[in-house]
C-alpha cells in the first residue's frame, strides 16, 4: 500500500474518533481548547507534520511529559479531605444540605465514593484528586496550589516568623501577589472563586426544573466537588508556598514515627467492631510509614501519625475532636480571624487564605524547631510532629468552617453576619 494512502487513513480514522475536553465554563474565557494529549492527539500531531520538523515536535512532546511527571502533589491526602467535607457537613443549615444533595445527587440515588463513614460533602472531598489524572480533566491541575515565584522576589521566600504578624502595619518582601502568581485566575485561589460563582441561588432543587438540563447539572455537580476539594487545598500551608520547591515536593526529608504505628496491645483490645475494622484497613498497611518529602509530611503524614496515636486509628474520632474545637473556638479572636473574610466567592478572601498559608508555610512548615530551614535529607523530629500537629488541626478546621460558611452564602444566600454555622 502506497504510504500516503496508508497515512491518509490513518488521519481519516483518528479524526473521525478525536475527542477535545473542553475547560469548564470559569475557564473557557484562558484557553477555550485546552486539554490534556492523549495518544490519539499525539499520533495525530506527529502524522501531520513533515519528517523535517519531527524532532521539534519530539521535543515539545516531551516537554510535556515532564510537566505531567514532575506535577506537585495532592493537598492533604483522603483522610484530611474527607475530615474538612465532613465538617462542613455537620455546620451547613438543614436548608443548605438539602441544596448540596439535590447538586450532588447522581442517577444512582448516591453521592460520591461509597464510604459509609462520610457525608455527601465528604464523599466528594477527594474527587478533584482523582479526575485531575484523567484525560478529561487533567487541565484542573495547576488549580489545586498557588506557585509564590521566589525566583521573581528580592531575597526570595526564606524561613520567617510570621506568627501573629498584622499586614496593616508590618510587610514582607515575599507575599502572595495575585496577577504575578494567579494570572488569568490559574491557582486554587481564584478556582475557588469561580467555582463558587457557579453555584446559583435559588436555582437548585424545585426552582430548577424549568431550566436544568443533563448538562447543566452535571456542570453545577463538577462546580461544587471542585470547590470541596480546593477549600481544604488551600488551607494546606504547602500548597500556597515556594515556586522553586514545589511546595516542599522537592525537599526529601526523612519522617519515621513507631510510637503511633504500633497500637499497644491494650488500645487495640479497647476497638471493636467498625472502629476495629476501620483500624486494620486504614493503618495496618502503613506501620512505620515513611514520607519521602516535606509535601507529603503535611499532605498525610502527620494527619495519619495523629490519627494513630490519639484516635485508635479512627478518623471519625478525630473528626469528633475536630469539631469539638471548632465549637470551643468561638467567640475568641481566633474565630474572628477565621470568620473576617469567610466568603470563598470573593477573591479578596480567597487571596487572603492564600497569604495565610504562605506564612504558615514559611513559619511552621519550612522550618525546623531551631528555627533554620528544612533541608535535603532532614531527619524530622519528635518535636517537629507535636509542634506541627496544632497547626494541621486548626488549618483542617478553619476550611471546613469557611466552606460552611460559603456554601450558606452561596446556594442559601445568607449574608455574612446572619450565618450560623454551628
Amino acid at each position: 500500500m502506497d504510504r500516503h494512502i496508508f497515512r491518509f487513513r490513518i488521519l481519516l480514522a483518528l479524526r473521525r474518533k478525536e475527542t477535545v475536553y473542553p475547560t469548564p465554563s470559569p475557564y473557557r474565557t484562558v484557553n477555550e481548547s485546552l486539554y490534556y494529549p492523549s495518544t490519539r492527539n499525539i499520533v495525530m500531531l506527529l502524522l501531520t507534520k513533515p519528517f523535517s520538523s519531527f524532532l521539534g515536535v519530539a521535543a515539545s512532546l516531551l516537554g510535556c511529559a515532564l510537566v505531567i511527571v514532575i506535577e506537585p502533589a495532592a493537598a492533604w491526602g483522603k483522610d484530611g479531605h474527607e475530615i474538612v467535607g465532613n465538617l462542613a457537613w455537620r455546620l451547613i443549615s438543614n436548608a443548605t444540605a438539602a441544596h448540596v444533595k439535590n447538586i450532588l445527587r447522581r442517577d444512582d440515588g448516591s453521592y460520591g465514593d461509597d464510604d459509609e463513614s462520610s457525608s455527601p460533602l465528604g464523599s466528594v472531598a477527594d474527587w478533584a484528586d482523582k479526575a485531575r489524572y484523567s484525560q478529561a480533566f487533567h487541565w484542573s491541575a495547576p488549580l489545586h496550589y498557588i506557585d509564590v515565584h521566589d525566583d521573581a522576589i528580592t531575597g526570595g521566600c526564606p524561613v520567617q516568623n510570621r506568627t501573629g504578624f498584622d499586614p496593616s502595619t508590618e510587610t514582607f518582601s515575599c507575599q502572595f501577589d495575585y496577577a504575578r502568581d494567579c494570572a488569568n485566575d490559574w491557582c486554587v485561589a481564584g478556582a475557588i472563586a469561580n467555582f463558587t460563582n457557579q453555584l446559583p441561588i435559588g436555582l437548585v432543587g424545585a426552582n430548577a426544573t424549568a431550566t436544568a438540563s443533563p448538562d447543566s447539572d452535571e456542570l453545577l455537580r463538577e462546580s461544587l466537588k471542585f470547590l470541596v476539594h480546593f477549600v481544604g487545598d488551600i488551607h494546606q500551608p504547602l500548597h500556597a508556598s515556594r515556586a522553586s520547591d514545589r511546595g516542599g515536593n522537592t525537599i526529601d526529608v526523612h519522617f519515621n514515627r513507631s510510637s503511633g504505628a504500633e497500637a499497644d496491645s491494650s488500645s487495640m483490645k479497647s476497638l471493636s467492631g467498625r472502629d476495629y475494622q476501620e483500624y486494620s484497613r486504614r493503618n495496618l498497611r502503613h506501620s512505620h510509614h515513611h514520607s519521602s518529602n516535606l509535601h507529603s509530611v503535611w499532605d498525610d503524614s502527620i494527619i495519619k501519625e495523629s490519627m494513630h496515636v490519639d484516635y485508635h486509628g479512627s478518623r471519625q474520632s478525630m473528626e469528633e475532636a475536630l469539631f469539638q474545637f471548632i465549637l470551643d473556638t468561638q467567640n475568641t479572636d481566633e474565630w474572628k480571624a477565621w470568620m473576617a473574610c469567610p466568603n470563598g466567592g470573593d477573591r479578596a478572601c480567597t487571596s487572603l487564605w492564600g497569604e495565610e498559608s504562605l506564612d504558615y508555610a514559611l513559619t511552621w512548615a519550612y522550618a525546623n524547631v531551631d528555627g533554620t530551614p528544612v533541608r535535603e535529607g532532614d531527619e524530622l523530629s519528635g518535636e517537629y510532629y507535636e509542634t506541627r500537629l496544632p497547626v494541621v488541626k486548626e488549618r483542617l478546621a478553619v476550611a471546613a468552617v469557611r466552606l460552611a460558611v460559603t456554601l450558606e452564602m452561596n446556594l442559601a444566600g445568607q449574608e455574612r453576619d446572619s450565618v450560623a454555622v454551628v
